[in-house]
């Protein structure tokens, strides 16, 4: 790593900030799992060493950890949306990560439909291209969870269920409730340093 020369710390100092969103859900697509989870959104790692002189590592990191705050106040703002889940890539925190999510929203006609997040960019950047996709950037629900079960099985059909074609890799997750099956599987409980670690609870 490299450290400027105007910063002066002995020792990188390497912290993480994890941050999770609580997620209550309505209605599982594939598996099922409890009905509120705390999702890891993000990590983002900072290092004491940015501190210029005179400047506490501790001051640092706290302004680091309120513009973390204010990036993802608004994220999942209270609306209802069709989450994409999978196992994390850091698994020192036994959670779910968040890899994206399409808006669901209700028609006047009361159809509810679901929404890609790129829908808006599409309509406005590649007009001809949103005609033509259209029907794949937004969809009624019912076709979108058709979509997802129909992905699902493919996967699992052409993979023998495992996240891919190579058999150490280890099995599909498309339960909640056995995301601690797959950290056992993957060794994470063999790992020297120690057990992952629960997320916060889930807020009331």
């Amino acid at each position: 790593l490299y450290r400027p020369p105007n910063f002066l710390v002995d020792e990188w100092d390497e912290r993480s900030f994890k941050c999770y969103v609580d997620v209550r859900a309505n209605a599982y697509v594939l598996g099922s799992g409890p009905p509120t989870l705390s999702v890891l959104m993000f990590i983002d790692y900072t290092y004491s060493a940015y501190a210029e002189e005179g400047q506490a590592a501790q001051t640092l990191i706290e302004e680091h950890l309120r513009n973390l705050e204010a990036l993802f106040a608004g994220v999942l703002p209270g609306r209802e949306h069709a989450v994409f889940l999978g196992p994390p890539d850091d698994l020192s925190s036994e959670a779910w990560r968040f890899l994206g999510y399409w808006d669901v929203q209700r028609l006047e006609d009361g159809t509810v439909v679901a929404i890609h997040p790129e829908r808006d960019h599409w309509e406005s950047l590649r007009p001809d291209d949103y005609l033509k996709y259209r029907s794949v950037l937004e969809m009624e629900l019912s076709a979108l969870k058709e979509a997802v079960t129909a992905a699902n099985q493919a996967r699992v059909s052409e993979y023998g269920g495992r996240i891919g074609a190579d058999e150490s890799l280890p099995m599909l997750v498309t339960d909640a409730n056995d995301l601690r099956r797959y950290y056992v599987e993957v060794g994470a409980y063999d790992h020297p340093d120690g057990t992952p670690v629960p997320p916060p609870p889930v807020a009331d």
